[in-house]
Formats: structure tokens, sequence, C-alpha cells
């Protein structure tokens, strides 16, 4: 690390690093120390006002140590914004450095960063008194020059781990879907999308609180079925059927899916095993390098991650409905996207069995 900060009134800073020539790993390495040394000590008062502030190392340094709630950084970002300081580039462009009415830093970091790591002040426009005490998840609704996804919302929020995955089944499949703008060719052009800012990711998240643990138990016992489906196919797959069926039938059905020896046993026309077929050859078409004829044509079997869904719930239903396919391959109905059969519409056994 290379120390070239400089000394405010026999001030020192708790780190040192040159954001010019470090690398993302050495970043970290600073936050990591910054995070401990600041844990256990009091937080000195907010140093700046609301309006334009010239904010030096040490100021800096005060309101990072604020920085509870705010997202992981973007060490680019930070080194951008370091060269603008370093070459006299930096404008006064209206960004601010924002801290609620907790006290706690909501927006600004990446431009803290950048002051604290170089030494040399800059003017920012601050705001000291947003209101995160009535409203604490304030941070997913603040926009800024560093644009805020879902997914940092949802971090945020508390969800870690697997924000940003279960930010893109939202937005990628469960918002439309719900609201039916979903076709077998991806979301409808033109849908009103509007809702799913940050703030509608983190709302939605919130009523459906079953979707971050179903993300979980994929992610830690079902991890094959995110290669055979995708990622955010095989979160948004699992989590329906939790939601509609339970945990018990999404054990029996992954478990079925995913034991080669079961599909192996299966009778050719069984919907699970219709889906293996189509994966497979979706799968072929995706190695499929040289332009051959028969290259080609296997390229025409890749699928995309909204047509792969469609299949895995075709055959979650038709095994469910105790069905087998009806031709030589599995097809999809032309009756729009299918969803998750509801369980109200499931014979009962006793009956199906006769």
């Amino acid at each position: 690390m290379s120390a070239i900060v400089g000394i405010e009134g026999g001030w020192t800073p708790a780190v040192f690093l040159n954001p010019l020539s470090a690398g993302t790993a050495q970043f970290k390495e600073t936050e990591t120390a910054f995070n401990d040394w600041r844990r256990g000590k009091d937080v000195p008062a907010v140093p700046v006002v609301t309006g334009w502030n010239t904010i030096t190392p040490q100021m800096a340094e005060a309101l990072l140590m604020r920085d509870t709630l705010n997202r992981q950084k973007i060490f680019s970002r930070i080194q951008g914004y370091s060269l603008a300081i370093k070459t006299g580039q930096w404008k006064k462009t209206g960004q601010t450095v924002t801290v609620g009415c907790s006290g706690r830093l909501l927006d600004g970091a990446h431009r803290l960063w950048s002051i604290y790591l170089t030494g040399i002040p800059a003017e920012i426009y601050c705001i000291i008194d947003i209101d995160d005490i009535s409203e604490p998840h304030m941070f997913a609704y603040i926009d800024n020059g560093a644009p805020r996804s879902g997914g940092d919302a949802l971090f945020t929020a508390g969800n870690n781990g697997l924000s940003k995955r279960v930010a893109k089944v939202i937005a990628e499949f469960a918002y439309p879907i719900e609201q039916n703008f979903m076709t077998m060719e991806g979301i409808v052009s033109g849908a009103p999308l509007a809702h799913l800012s940050p703030a509608g990711v983190l709302a939605y998240s919130e009523q459906h609180p079953t979707l971050s643990d179903v993300s979980h138990l994929v992610q830690r016992s079902y991890k094959p079925m995110l290669k055979l489906i995708g990622n955010s196919g095989a979160t948004y797959l699992a989590w329906q059927i939790v939601e509609e069926h339970g945990y018990d039938v999404l054990h029996q059905f992954v478990g079925l899916l995913l034991s080669a020896e079961q599909v192996r046993a299966l009778p050719d026309k069984h919907p699970v095993k219709a889906l293996h077929a189509v994966i497979e050859l979706h799968q072929k078409g995706q190695l499929s390098g040289k332009d051959t004829a028969a290259g080609l044509a296997r390229r025409k079997m890749i699928l995309t991650p909204v047509q792969l869904l469609a299949y895995a719930i075709t055959a979650f239903n038709m095994t469910m409905q105790r069905q087998m396919i009806p031709g030589k391959v599995l097809e999809l109905s032309m009756q729009g996207f299918p969803t998750i059969i509801e369980a109200a519409d499931l014979e009962p056994e006793d009956e199906a069995a006769d």
C-alpha cells in the first residue's frame, strides 16, 4: 500500500492506498481494514452542512464511518473520481453526499473514498436531513451517477448473498409473468415495467419473502438445477413450486429431475425425460462451433432463458397431472406463457388412480 494522504493538524488517516495504482483486491483489503478500525469507535459529529462543502480527507473519513448500509463498492468508479480529483478535472455536478436523519451515510461513498485516498479536498453538495427513519429503505430510492440496481437495493436492505440473483428473478420472470407481460419470445415490447425501480424490486421482495429463502435453498442443495435451467429460471421455477405446492413437492420433483438413474428408468414419453432431451439438444447447440449443416441445425435448438423456463414449467405441470407427452418431443402450448399449475386444479390421488 502507498501512503499518499497528508496530515491535517496532526490527523493521520486510518488506512492508506494509492487508488491510481492499486487493484480491486487491494482496495477490498483496505476497506476491510478500515471497517475493522472503525468498529467500536465513537463516530464523529457530521462534519458537513446542507449545501456546498469543501470536504477534506479527514471529513471524508468521518463520513465513511457512517457508511453502515451503503452498497458494495465499485473500485473502478473510485479510480475514475480519484483521477478527476488528481488532474483538476473535478466538477461541481450537484451529485450529493447524503446523510439521513438517523446519521447513516446514504449516498456518496465512492466520492468520499476518492477524497480520502487521494488526500485532496473536493467541493460536493451535501444533504444531511433525509428522512430514513420513517422510510428505513431510503437508499433504494436514491439515484445518482453510480446507478443503483435492484440487487443493490436488496443488498442494502439486508438481503445479501444472492441479492443480485433474486433481483434478476423478479425483473426477468416473476413480475413480467405475474403481470401477463411474458411471451415465448420474452417480455412484451413496451410493457410498463416502471415499477421495477430499485425500490420496486425491494417492495416485491418484501411482499414475497420465500423467494429469497428458496434462492438460497437452490444454491445450497440443488446447484445442478441451475446448470440445467439457468440461474434465474431454476430459482423462479423452484420458488413457484414452493408457493403453490410446498417444499415436499419441490424436493420430490427436483430429486427426480437431477437423478440420472431415475430419469433413465422413466418411460420415453415421461415429461421429465422429454425435458432432459430438450435440454440436451440445447446444450449441444451451444457447443456447435462449426458452420456445417449439422452445426447450424444444432444451433437452431439453442433456447432462450425464457424458453428453457417454459419447457421446465410444462414438464412440471404434466408430471403433476400424471400425463405423458402426446408426441415424440415435449412441446410448448401456444396458449401463452405457462404458469405453475395450481394445487386446486389437480385431481385427488385416489380419483387419478381410478
